[in-house]
């Protein structure tokens, strides 16, 4: 009973699972994975970034995936399932690019969100696969410091710029210099020089990224340039979490599609048991610190389009 349960996620209900403890619940989401895998008769990476814990893409991440995938059959191809607000840009590319070695067709399968450099991985699969409340985000790498904190790399570029503005929009001059000195001075006199200058550099380096993975996917120069405008606020972005759903992804002239019903209830299944494990170990005192990676392979020969 409990195997065909296993492989049947999309029939529970959260009440009737959320008793069990976090690694019995992790023993019910291979079999399940190996149900996806074999429908669609493609290997299936997961790569679920805990969100109670802020858990983010790190160097780390690279060997974890090389040794998760090493023996998987590259014949098939590889769904691909993100979940993740992004981290370290260096660490995406590469793991697209470990991606792309080891497999000749990659489908990135995005059931709520990909954001930041978890987008530029995104885009380095051939196709994406993306569910109605799915979203991409700006490639705007998130920048982690000792003390813990977090900010996007392009709010860090643009803070200066926006103190230069707040001065030049007041009209009066002892105002002017009484708001520079005791205001906007102290701000600024808290913005690392060496941090301001690497993160200048980060639109050009997202770029450069992006249309490696891009063109090595099949897009076009001139395509994978429009593609990159669009995602680095070249063109106009409000904020680090703008919403890229499927409808705009497909405008900014991705290959993506909304999957298909019975994909979509299937990942958002096995998102909701990933999130389930996730609480009952915070609940238990040990909260990940780690992303969670799984890989299946098919069993089947048909493939489900």
């Amino acid at each position: 009973m409990e195997g065909e349960k296993s492989a049947d996620i999309t029939s529970f209900k959260v009440d009737a699972i959320i008793s069990l403890p976090p690694e019995q619940i992790k023993q019910m989401i291979p079999p399940f994975m190996k149900k996806i895998a074999s429908r669609r008769a493609r290997n299936l990476l997961v790569m679920f970034y805990p969100e109670t814990t802020s858990v983010s893409m790190e160097a780390r991440d690279t060997s974890q995936v090389f040794f998760t995938i090493k023996d998987a059959d590259s014949s098939k191809g590889m769904d691909l399932l993100i979940h993740s607000g992004g981290g370290d840009i260096h660490t995406a590319y590469k793991l697209a690019k470990l991606c792309q070695k080891k497999f000749s067709n990659i489908k990135a399968l995005i059931p709520e969100y990909a954001k930041s450099a978890a987008t530029l991985l995104a885009i380095g699969c051939h196709e994406l696969e993306m569910s109605p409340i799915a979203e991409l985000g700006p490639l705007d790498p998130i920048i982690g410091f000792e003390n813990g904190s977090t900010y996007p790399a392009f709010a860090i570029r643009d803070s200066t710029r926006v103190l230069e503005k707040e001065i030049e929009e007041c009209k009066d001059k002892d105002v002017r210099r009484l708001k520079a000195e005791h205001v906007l001075g102290p701000i600024a006199a808290k913005i690392d020089p060496y941090v301001l200058s690497e993160m200048s550099d980060m639109p050009t380096l997202a770029i450069a990224y992006g249309k490696k993975l891009l063109t090595s996917t099949g897009y076009g120069d001139e395509v994978a340039e429009r593609i990159l405008k669009r995602l680095t606020y070249e063109r106009g972005r409000p904020s680090h979490a703008y919403v890229i759903d499927v409808d705009e992804a497909k405008e900014i002239g991705l290959r993506v599609k909304e999957m298909d019903k019975e994909t979509e209830e299937e990942c958002l299944a096995l998102l909701m048991f990933l999130r389930l494990c996730e609480r009952k170990m915070c609940e238990n005192g040990h909260p990940p610190k780690l992303p969670l990676i799984y890989v299946s392979r098919p069993e089947k020969t048909e493939k489900v389009s």
